[in-house]
């Protein structure tokens, strides 16, 4: 309803500056105007259509699956909704408003041949207008590469309850950053065993292959135009402010946002993630929406002594956290260095430390990072010493 950010024009690796400000100038002219008419006529309404797929999605679950014949005909039925016309518009309109940042902005097209979605064409679309048949096929192109996935459409019945009853996951933890070992082990595997300056003349050798270049390029443009919507689009809203968000872009952050956004009031999410959940300054903006808007009740640390639990490297470190949405978090159940079945067994069994959210932040009120502490007894000492002593 708002229309495309100008921040998707944003010109990234391959792109022309002079293509990039032609689109955002042309999308930002494009809002103005229909903020001028939607003062004088209301905005549009984009409910219905997620609503009526509900209320279809309602009417499949309550069909009989008594018979093969039964379940036959609840597939078919279940198909038809996602490829006809229900909710087709909204999803070529979602994929429009997504592609605006993915798709390449490399020449200043002629007017009317654009092959970059912008608010207008969106408006156009969903007003009934047909656009220009390359743009919607280019459109198509970047939303089946990058695999959209528009949650009220895909999920309208649980969106309209208000989210799932449980989100469970193990999400990705890498970084968002090329990794040059993965890539060109596809064109030679005997790199995963080269020492990184051999790595780095192997990928100089290979990079020499104009296929392989191209490839290159394309991979990181992709992970680069990945980061720039997770930053920009408004999609995702929990990043630390100021020099807390700085260093590596973890992708299971938008794991996690994604989780707590998408479970129901009284819901509950809990994932398997990196420490950095509770230690790391990019973190702290999830933290804070866990501790002001979810019950945190049970956070455990976990470390791979001798790859106990994961054949990753042994000091790689990760965490579980369980946490109910709706209400305030004065206090959580903790327990660290978790490395054998035993420590695990007595987190699962309740033995646990008992953290409150006021000692956290006095240890770190602007990352409100939490401290791993060893014993009862120091959590206690420290909420005394803070009493008696505030500042």
């Amino acid at each position: 309803k708002e229309g495309i950010p100008d921040a998707a024009y944003k010109p990234l690796t391959g792109d022309a500056k002079e293509a990039a400000t032609y689109y955002r100038k042309k999308n930002s002219t494009e809002v103005k105007e229909r903020q001028r008419r939607d003062a004088r006529q209301g905005t549009l309404d984009l409910t219905q259509e997620p609503r009526d797929l509900a209320r279809a999605l309602e009417a499949l679950d309550a069909m009989p699956e008594e018979s093969l014949a039964d379940v036959e005909v609840k597939r078919r039925t279940f198909e038809s909704l996602k490829s006809g016309g229900l909710g087709w518009k909204m999803k070529i309109a979602c994929d429009l408003w997504c592609a605006a940042f993915f798709a390449p902005k490399t020449e200043v097209p002629q007017r009317g041949r654009e092959l970059v979605p912008t608010s207008g064409q969106l408006w156009q679309y969903l007003d009934g207008i047909s656009l220009y048949g390359p743009l919607i096929a280019e459109t198509d192109r970047i939303a089946s590469q990058s695999r959209f996935f528009h949650w009220p459409l895909e999920f309208p019945d649980v969106m309209a309850a208000g989210g799932f009853d449980v989100v469970l996951g193990n999400p990705p933890w890498e970084t968002m950053s090329p990794d040059n070992k993965e890539f060109f082990s596809t064109y030679d595997p005997a790199v995963r065993a080269m020492s990184k300056d051999e790595q780095e003349a192997a990928f100089a050798r290979l990079l020499e292959n104009p296929i392989i270049a191209a490839k290159y390029a394309e991979y990181c443009r992709d992970l680069y135009a990945a980061v720039h919507f997770m930053k920009s689009s408004g999609r995702y809203r929990l990043f630390a402010s100021g020099n807390l968000g700085k260093g590596d872009f973890n992708v299971y952050r938008m794991f996690v946002e994604t989780a707590l956004a998408a479970t129901r009031p009284e819901g509950v999410a809990a994932q398997f993630v990196p420490e950095g959940l509770y230690n790391g300054a990019n973190a702290t903006a999830i933290r804070r929406e866990l501790f002001d808007h979810f019950r945190l009740t049970r956070l455990g640390g976990f470390e791979n002594t001798g790859r106990i639990w994961f054949k990753v490297h042994p000091a790689q470190k990760f965490c579980l956290y369980v946490a109910w949405k709706g209400g305030r978090t004065e206090r959580f159940a903790a327990a660290f260095r978790i490395n054998s079945l035993e420590r695990l067994q007595d987190f699962a069994a309740g033995r646990t430390l008992t953290i409150p959210v006021s000692v956290v932040a006095e240890f770190s009120p602007e990352a409100m990072a939490v401290m791993e502490f060893a014993a009862q007894s120091e959590i206690d000492i420290c909420a005394e010493m803070y009493v008696i002593h505030p500042h």
